[in-house]
């Protein structure tokens, strides 16, 4: 018959072991779906001046259906996440956002932002100005700022992947 403290030891290490095989699974699929590394606009300009690489800016909103696929569905991808990493400075900014945004010296404001709907934000508004703002929208830039390409639509991860090695 074994002694309590023998019975104890091994109850220890049983539960030992279970948590390190939890942490060794949460480890590979962290490592399994990288995320994007979205930039905020604000520190875009820093990010510019350390390293020049094209931009891609993803404006959405809350209320946009196409918008939250794209997170599950597109976002969540590798090749995607990958692609953007690893080429752009990706920057994800919600186009009905309250806040003031300082870019190249200049405050960008949502001039709507205290009505009854939130409102477009002026940075939103600027790449939007043939169509008017529709949500998802997608403006790539290239290394020294220009529009290469703009969508406003839904993009599945081909098309995304398209889009971003076009120019190229």
């Amino acid at each position: 018959m074994e002694s309590k403290s023998v019975t104890f030891i091994k109850m220890k290490t049983c539960i030992t072991l279970f948590f390190i095989s939890l942490l060794g699974a949460t480890t590979l699929v962290a490592q399994d779906g990288q995320p994007i590394r979205w930039t905020a606009f604000e520190a875009l300009d820093d990010s510019l001046k350390r390293k020049k690489k094209p931009v891609l800016l993803y404006f959405h909103t809350d209320w946009c259906a196409y918008c939250r696929k794209m997170d599950k569905r597109v976002f969540t991808r590798e090749e995607v996440a990958e692609l953007l990493n690893e080429r752009y400075y990706a920057v994800r900014m919600d186009a009905e956002t309250s806040d003031t945004i300082c870019f190249e010296g200049q405050a960008f404001v949502n001039h709507s932002a205290n009505r009854k709907r939130a409102g477009i934000h002026e940075l939103a508004q600027i790449f939007s100005r043939e169509t008017g703002f529709v949500a998802p929208t997608f403006v790539v830039l290239n290394e020294d700022f220009r529009v290469q390409a703009i969508r406003y639509e839904y993009l599945h991860s081909e098309r995304l992947k398209e889009m971003l090695t076009w120019y190229r």
